[in-house]
């Protein structure tokens, strides 16, 4: 059965909570993409500077987002000791900031920041940096899963049209050759 509350190996909650929000936000993305169809800006700076791309996916999102959902659930808290309601106005309120993205991408994250506030809400009890410091790792590694699975895309859809060779008829060089029997 799964669960949200603490308990076995640190690196196996992780693992199961990543698999479980990676699983979901690929369904969700996999049906939004045809009907929404829109471009997402962030595949831009992936295929310009994956590295950078990754780095700041990876390592200094997870913190910071983590911070301020703790910071949403320390006031909200005070409101309603729901923990499924509360993860559901948390996930909801991600998905609306990741709409700048686009709509597939909030779509795509409202079931991994569920997964995220669920876990946050369990760990809580345990303490605040238990809580802060499982629910960053757990979002570290839904994002560098997320890294993955884009990099695989972008290498099976190959080269970006900014990475080939202009064209002649774009360059304005175009040459003609008379045919000489």
């Amino acid at each position: 059965m799964f669960t949200f509350e603490p308990g076995g190996r640190l690196w196996w909650y992780v693992a199961r909570m990543a698999l479980a929000a990676i699983a979901g936000a690929l369904i969700v993305s996999t049906i939004a993409q045809p009907l929404f169809g829109t471009h997402d800006p962030r595949v831009d700076m992936l295929e310009s500077n994956f590295l950078l791309a990754a780095f700041g996916m990876v390592v200094v999102a997870p913190p910071i987002e983590t911070m301020l959902m703790a910071l949403f659930f320390g006031i909200a808290t005070f409101f309603s000791g729901n923990v499924r309601r509360l993860a559901v106005v948390s996930c909801v309120f991600w998905g609306l900031l990741h709409l700048v993205n686009s709509p597939v991408n909030a779509l795509g994250v409202v079931w991994p920041f569920y997964i995220m506030s669920r876990a946050y809400l369990a760990w809580r009890p345990r303490g605040f940096w238990k809580a802060v410091g499982t629910t960053t790792l757990i979002h570290a590694a839904i994002n560098a899963l997320a890294m993955v699975i884009a990099g695989i895309a972008l290498a099976l859809d190959g080269p970006s049209t900014s990475e080939l060779p202009p064209m002649p008829e774009q360059t304005g060089i175009v040459q003609y050759t008379q045919y000489v029997p």
